[in-house]
């Protein structure tokens, strides 16, 4: 099954395998639709023959979808696609509560702290009539976050849930014989109840008893139950009483050996009768520990030091002395007694300190771990274990803020160090010296450095994980990395190892570090390389109509007609710019030029390899998509797996695979959204946008990459529009019911306000529509008119359901921030999912739920803004960009107070979705104007086939609806057009603004 690594199966690109069992493999996969990581649990082949075990795999997917609950992992989907059964969950990063349990048992606070989030996941698990029935460690994870969730319910099986009626017998079973059949052992052996370890029907209880053993071991650091071979395991199960908690641990408290005391009881008639009975008793122990009315730690009997010295000086009485001897004596033991109590204040005044500078530096580290700084706990708590060796707080912290890392290099001998990755000049942090095995480092991405004299040093997003034996696999040492003696590389490139990518076998190979720059495609013009024919023939073959007499020279100009790329003037750069990459050039000119160096463009499958696995929030932060320009190749700050930079953002890269006579450009632009930097896309060979640009690559050994140049396994198949046809209205009355709520009380709240050049910032919350929750929103005020307002409300691109934040800038905001600068104020709601509202949204149902809750967090954000004397309620527009003119279009077509609409990079998505929100079903019901921008060359949407239909569907009369198709655009059109189309559109429905009138005072109530 390990071949699976780098294949698809279905929609999922698989990344690395996470561990096995007896029902199942777990993968780490990429969702190519949703853009997201998830686990993979696979059943093995051999397995699936097998209809009981396959009946099994399919019932924890069953049982899993029907819990949602922050400790349980979240099922997404069951699916089968290349011949493979699978299910698809939450992928939890994290470590197993086996992992964290050291030596002596955890903390108590910990233990509690844990237990709980254990009892609430198993309490709800019971109340949806599930019983896990393997409850063990290795099948509880911690995340980062300290957040516990249980896994793997294959073993679970069903009964009545504690909501419905059931007879007094707990175990009635609603299950097929075959998955509970008496005489069947099912489950882990340490962690067994002696029911289950007969065969004998389990109820709840048996989860219970499970319970009780991993508190044990939580507290302790052992099992209670021991045996060499499962024989002597399950007889002490059956027979023997655990060994007493006070034998092993003094502090724990009375109450919490009752508790686990209680938990073990052989009868489960003796035990708690339900997990929300044992939480309960948990959740008191905590409150009292927390209050001090239970104590952490067992004192020794008063005056114990004292009884020591009195007994010296009773015992000296006694002895035959004389009077002069006794004074002596009690002088002396006088002395002793003034010496050991000086020593006593002594040691106890340095003790307070070191105590005190214990809990200061404790308290500091569990601060970084809440702020997700992992490696300054590695830092911090590191350097403080030294001095407070086995400090359990210290390790927890550390164990769940890291893992274990092996790294080797060819030669060894090599100096390892990191950094936090988007701590572009921070201090290096020593790990060690290579090879190294099993070595702790901080969880995320880190910027790595590997040097060694006489060795090329790199500097990379070196893709290290868990060992193979932390994953359950055999041992086996990590594939070396190659280190290149100084001067063997080829000048500006790096070398990345070869391997199967995507199904291909590529053989080593180097690629430039960096896209090519100006100087260096001016260096090519002026050695002639417009005029070499030699460099040409792929034009010549392909476009003879376009190579004239004059060469490439004559067919490819600058904006002066000279010849150059398209963003150039007389034949060159902008002065300063020697270092930026090229751009405004086509497919066939980085042909030429990597042909000219002896190099090639890369396949698709080189490009990715060099790129690696994306990490989204790291991309964001570094790769360049600030929508201001290209930046010089000196000061980008995207690094990848082998020392590449810039291949998230800056400009877009031409790669050698074509599609339908179309080229792939890769790694996104400037002037893009984030997630286009892990996006397939395409253009025509000739474009040669300002964005357009390219790096090379030069094989030991030619591959057989180059032979796949038609590539299109990323694409998602068309539906047919013309072939479906909408909901009747009456159906469609149904689904408007779905998307209905109160008008309940707003509670507004100014959060805060920021002053800027061109307008003024306000943070602001209100209540929900729907579960306590509050809406997020930034207002955008514009400074060169006066209230009320015109206001235009986004919606944003798939890109926010995976950002963290909607704080500091703006996301994006380069296709936004010309209208309160045109003197309308703008609107950026927080939906539901996005940004610091994060939700679940990989299965479809909880997809269903997010688009009805973006429905009504539309709608109450227009209810705040009609409770405001500041914005005009009768000149409302709605513009959503990709997700916002596709996903979300039923929030368009159920809310009437919005006047004009702007749908940018949309139109009818391929994919599938319930016909209470798919968009087929709401276009016709859109009726106000609506303006639709999008590109030509729209890989996602292309125009015939997604952005024409929606056109046609939309309900608004021909007179109001504008579809504009940009020329040489891709998925994001340009911005300069498409602001004179948006300012025309809503100066046409919403009409003119005045703008150059100074903003008034505040408003009263602020």
């Amino acid at each position: 099954m390990t071949a699976l690594i780098g294949q698809r199966l279905g929609h999922y690109r698989i990344l690395d395998k996470l561990g096995a069992g007896g029902m199942g493999e777990v993968y780490l996969a990429e969702d190519t639709t949703l853009h997201r990581r998830v686990a993979l649990k696979i059943l093995p082949p051999e397995l699936a023959a097998s209809p009981e075990r396959l009946d099994r795999f399919k019932l924890e997917a069953r049982n899993l979808a029907a819990l949602d609950h922050p400790n349980i992992v979240t099922i997404h989907s069951v699916e089968r696609a290349a011949g493979v059964d699978f299910l698809t969950m939450a992928y939890v990063e994290g470590t197993t509560l086996g992992e964290l349990i050291p030596e002596g048992g955890l903390p108590v606070e910990s233990c509690l702290k844990l237990a709980l989030s254990l009892a609430d996941g198993l309490r709800a698990a019971h109340e949806g009539g599930i019983v896990h029935r393997d409850l063990k460690p290795g099948n509880v994870m911690v995340d980062s976050t300290g957040r516990l969730r249980i896994l793997d319910f294959g073993l679970a099986k069903l009964q009545a849930p504690l909501t419905s009626p059931i007879s007094s017998e707990l175990g009635t079973e609603t299950m097929s014989p075959v998955m509970t059949r008496e005489g069947s052992i099912l489950g882990t052996y340490p962690y067994m109840s002696p029911e289950q370890a007969e065969g004998k029907p389990t109820d709840r209880r048996s989860d219970l008893f499970s319970f009780g053993v991993v508190l044990y071991e939580m507290t302790t650091g052992e099992r209670p139950f021991q045996g060499e071979t499962p024989v002597a395991l399950i007889s002490s199960i059956l027979k023997d009483r655990p060994r007493p908690l006070v034998e092993l641990r003094l502090e724990v408290p009375a109450r919490l050996r009752e508790i686990i005391e209680r938990c073990l009881e052989k009868d489960p008639a003796a035990r708690f009768q339900s997990a929300d009975a044992l939480r309960e008793a948990l959740a008191d122990l905590q409150r009292q520990v927390a209050s001090g009315e239970v104590s952490r730690r067992t004192q020794g009997p008063p005056g114990a030091k004292q009884g020591l010295v009195l007994s010296a000086l009773e015992a000296s009485e006694r002895s035959p002395m004389t009077r002069r001897h006794y004074r002596i004596a009690a002088g002396a033991a006088l002395l002793a007694i003034l010496v050991i109590a000086s020593l006593a204040v002594l040691t106890f005044v340095r003790r307070a300190r070191a105590e005190t500078d214990r809990q200061a530096v404790v308290a500091e580290v569990e601060d970084l771990v809440d702020q997700g700084r992992f490696v300054d706990v590695w830092r911090v708590g590191g350097a403080a274990l030294e001095r407070w060796p086995h400090e359990p707080q210290l390790e927890h912290a550390i164990r769940t803020t890291s893992h274990l890392v092996t790294i080797a290099t060819e030669p060894p001998g090599a100096a390892v160090a990191f950094r936090a990755y988007e701590d572009i000049s921070g201090e290096w942090l020593s790990l060690g010296t290579t090879p190294l095995k099993s070595v702790r480092a901080p969880l995320g991405q880190l910027r790595w450095r590997i040097t060694k004299e006489g060795f090329e040093p790199l500097e990379a997003r070196l893709e290290v994980g868990a060992p193979a034996a932390a994953a359950g696999r055999p041992d086996v040492d990590a594939q070396p990395i190659r280190l290149r003696p100084v001067g063997s590389e080829p000048a500006r490139m790096v070398f990345v190892p070869g391997g199967r990518q995507d199904g291909v076998e590529l053989t080593d190979y180097w690629i430039d570090q960096t896209e090519v720059t100006n100087q260096e495609f001016k260096d090519f013009i002026d050695r002639g390389g417009y005029e070499d024919a030699q460099f040409w023939t792929h034009l010549a073959r392909e476009r003879p109509q376009v190579l004239g007499s004059a060469g490439a020279g004559g067919t490819f100009r600058d904006r002066t007609g000279r010849p150059g790329p398209s963003t150039w003037e007389l034949g060159s750069y902008p002065e300063g710019q020697d270092e930026y990459p090229v751009g405004g050039v086509s497919w066939y000119e980085a042909v030429a030029y990597c042909q000219s160096k002896g190099k090639r463009l890369p396949t698709v499958f080189h490009w990715r390899k060099a790129f690696g696995a994306s990490f989204f929030v790291e991309v964001l932060t570094a790769g360049n998509f600030a929508g201001r320009g290209s930046e010089a190749t000196t000061r980008l700050k995207e690094v990848g797996p082998y020392g590449t930079y810039g291949m998230a953002g800056n400009v877009k890269e031409w790669v050698w695979n074509e599609f339908e006579d179309q080229r792939y450009i890769l790694g996104g632009a400037w002037n893009e959204p984030v997630y286009m930097a892990i996006y397939d896309d395409v253009r025509p060979p000739l474009h040669r946008a300002e964005m357009h640009g390219f790096r090379c690559v030069k094989e030991s050994t030619p591959s057989e990459a180059i032979a796949y140049a038609p590539y299109g396994t990323g694409l998602q198949p068309a539906r047919d529009f013309t072939k479906e046809k909408p909901v009747r209205a009456a159906e469609f009355e149904i689904f408007r019911g779905f998307y209905s709520y109160d008008r309940a009380p707003l509670d507004p709240r100014i959060e805060r306000i920021e002053e800027a050049e061109h307008w003024r910032r306000e943070r602001v919350s209100f209540a929900a529509a729907y579960g306590g929750e509050r809406v997020l929103a930034n207002i955008l005020l514009p400074r060169n008119t006066a209230p009320p307002y015109q206001t235009v409300i986004w919606f944003p691109g798939s890109y926010a359901l995976d950002l963290k934040s909607s704080d500091g800038d703006l996301v994006f905001s380069y296709y936004f921030d010309f209208l309160p600068r045109s003197g309308r104020a703008l609107v950026y709601p927080v939906y539901k999912g996005t940004y610091e509202r994060q939700a679940p949204s990989s299965g479809m149902s909880q997809w269903r739920d997010l688009v009805v809750q973006w429905s009504k967090d539309l709608g109450r954000t227009i209810d705040y803004l009609e409770s405001r004397s500041d914005f005009n309620r009768d000149k409302l527009a709605y513009y959503g960009f990709s997700m916002g003119a596709n996903d979300a279009l039923p929030t368009l077509a159920l809310e009437p107070r919005l006047k004009a609409a702007i749908l940018l990079a949309g139109g009818l998505s391929g994919d599938v979705r319930p016909p209470e929100i798919d968009p087929l079903n709401f276009a016709p019901r859109i009726e106000v104007p609506v303006l639709l921008l999008a590109g030509r060359n729209d890989f996602y949407f292309p125009v015939e086939t997604s952005q024409v239909p929606l056109y046609n569907l939309l309900g608004t009369p021909a007179a109001h609806k504008r579809h504009v198709v940009f020329e040489g655009a891709g998925h994001v059109p340009p911005r300069i057009e498409l602001i004179r189309e948006i300012l025309d559109w809503l100066d046409r429905f919403l009409g003119p603004v005045e703008v150059g009138v100074t903003r008034g005072r505040l408003r009263q109530d602020e």
